[in-house]
């Protein structure tokens, strides 16, 4: 054998095969070049739901914003918004009873107690300040939890009659 060199020609195209390729070889470059424009198109489909992630994450934002201020004009009022029949000067008692005075217990006590809510007045301040969403902010209370305590709510009431003034509720209902 000789130390010839073989010259090759530029006329090769970047898609011309190879000598002796076989239909493998041809099936698997037919398949990353699949995997790439996928990959391109995965890529921009990420750069378009960054973007709409950040403007529903503003939308968001404004619609808490306007909610709160609505809050804030309905408790505002035009004037002092009057307390609930019956439960004038009640205040001070239940106010200081800790949550499991009303059923509260277990992760949900944690995740309340986790934020300074230890009290069932703590509690009661906060849902008068945020409304159905007061759960919202606090890590680990959901919906269902939320509800779990507007119905403890309820049953502590119902219970504990003595907190509340039962002839301002008569004398009301019978003004009506």
């Amino acid at each position: 054998m000789s130390n010839e060199t073989t010259e090759t020609t530029e006329e090769t195209t970047a898609d011309a095969e190879p000598e002796g390729a076989s239909e493998y070889t041809r099936l698997e470059a037919a398949h990353y070049q699949a995997i790439r424009e996928a990959e391109r198109g995965v890529a921009e489909l990420a750069v378009k739901a960054e973007a709409t992630k950040s403007k529903a994450s503003a939308a968001k934002k404004n619609f808490e914003a306007a909610v709160e201020e609505l809050r804030e004009l309905i408790r505002r009022g035009p004037g002092e918004q009057k307390t609930l029949p019956g439960c004038d000067g009640a205040e001070d008692a239940w106010r200081h009873m800790p949550l499991t005075a009303m059923g509260i217990d277990g992760a949900l006590l944690d995740n309340l107690v986790e934020v300074d809510i230890k009290t069932i007045g703590d509690l009661s301040d906060q849902t008068d300040k945020y409304g159905v969403t007061w759960h919202n902010t606090i890590a680990g209370v959901g919906d269902v939890a939320a509800e779990k305590v507007a119905d403890l709510f309820i049953e502590f009431w119902k219970e504990h009659p003595e907190f509340c003034d039962a002839t301002k509720v008569d004398e009301e209902s019978e003004d009506e």
